[in-house]
């Protein structure tokens, strides 16, 4: 009895921590910091993405036309260091000695040196092929029309353009679907956008200088961002400029993204019914080509 209660005191242990394991690897966020910098010409960028309290992060860094990473797994690096430079690399090459002889052999290809034989029509019986029996011929026939039907099936494939064109052709048909799968598309597009939002920063900083050769494209572009960093809590000092073609900035981005949030979305678009109905209804749409074409 004693040892059937540690037995059984061990299997939930291990449960336990499997199911503890599973709610860091599901819960705990992946965050994300990202850096962006354009002066005049220059320009220049990092990122940062961390996971499990740092127990993986990767670290990718642009600056004097140079990209730089590094990446890590508990104490694991992932990437290797390059060599620092090219004339590095070319001192390490040994050093090639040009010589008259190696020239002259170099030249001449390898197929003359051999002397050319020329082959008699006598040959022996033995080194003469076989005639084909009739049962390779109708091997080899029954062959033929096999690769032809692959060939064929590789030819019907359609283009995404050609597929597009039937769509459009087939209005009346396309009208309908849309009809019957309205309601699974209105629910696709409120999850994908809870998606984004999810995924999108939470906190964005800096200082953003723009302007247009058109001084009305700059007062439009100028309204349009500001009621988007409004709605998405950013921090932006804007600077238009009316009469001048500008575009510098210094930006910081940090967000977070959970695994769980991003995999329960997934999975209940996959698994909805009605827009994977209206999914195939459109493959056999895009394939069907109007009669009299």
């Amino acid at each position: 009895m004693l040892i059937l209660k540690i037995t059984g005191f061990i299997l939930l242990g291990i449960i336990g921590l499997i199911l503890l394991l599973l709610a860091l690897v599901l819960f705990l966020p992946v965050r994300y910091t990202a850096g962006f910098k354009k002066d005049e010409d220059e320009m220049s960028g990092d990122a940062k993405i961390t996971w499990l309290l740092g127990f993986v992060c990767i670290k990718i860094k642009y600056a004097d036309q140079k990209l730089d990473k590094q990446g890590r797994v508990a104490f694991k690096k992932l990437w290797k260091k390059a060599p620092k430079s090219e004339e590095e690399t070319k001192s390490r090459e040994p050093m090639k000695t040009e010589g008259t002889e190696e020239v002259g052999r170099s030249a001449v290809p390898e197929d003359i040196k051999e002397p050319i034989e020329f082959k008699n029509s006598d040959e022996p019986e033995k080194n003469r092929k076989p005639k084909e029996s009739k049962k390779t011929k109708e091997s080899k026939a029954t062959e033929r029309p096999r690769k032809s039907k692959k060939k064929a099936k590789k030819k019907a494939k359609l283009s995404p353009v050609q597929r597009l064109k039937n769509l459009f052709k087939n209005r009346d048909l396309l009208e309908i679907a849309w009809d019957d799968g309205k309601e699974a598309v209105k629910v696709a597009l409120k999850r994908i956008k809870k998606l984004l939002l999810h995924v999108i920063p939470k906190r964005i900083e800096g200082n953003v200088e723009f302007g247009f050769s058109d001084p009305a494209t700059t007062g439009e572009v100028l309204g349009a961002v500001s009621v988007l960093y409004a709605r998405m809590g950013a921090l932006l000092n804007l600077k238009p400029d009316f009469e001048n073609e500008v575009f510098n900035c210094d930006i910081t981005v940090k967000g977070r993204v959970r695994i769980f949030t991003v995999a329960l979305i997934a999975v209940l678009l996959y698994f909805n019914k009605d827009l994977r109905k209206l999914g195939k209804r459109l493959v056999r749409l895009s394939e069907k080509v109007p009669e009299g074409e």
